[in-house]
């Protein structure tokens, strides 16, 4: 992605790993996927980027941002959908 800009005008840079800005929101009912590529991993049945590849997938990329605290949600990966606190 790299950069968006966020309704209040601040620039969102996630270029930086990690990213303080960027979270991921997981269903509850993918947990137990992404428990067990965790439990392979620490078994060394399975690395690091699979796991990493099992737990994207199963989950939305957010950004909050520093300025505003909007959440960008990223429903398809591309196009952000904006959420205020009320």
């Amino acid at each position: 992605m790299s950069n968006i800009r966020c309704k209040c005008g601040f620039v969102i840079s996630d270029v930086s790993a990690p990213c303080p800005m960027k979270w991921r929101l997981t269903a509850d009912d993918k947990w137990e996927d992404i428990v067990e590529g965790i439990v392979s991993i620490a078994k060394g049945k399975q690395d690091l980027a699979r796991a990493y590849f099992l737990f994207a997938s199963e989950s939305l990329e957010v950004l909050k941002c520093p300025e505003c605290s909007r959440l960008l949600i990223f429903e398809d990966g591309q196009h952000a959908t904006f959420y205020v606190k009320e």
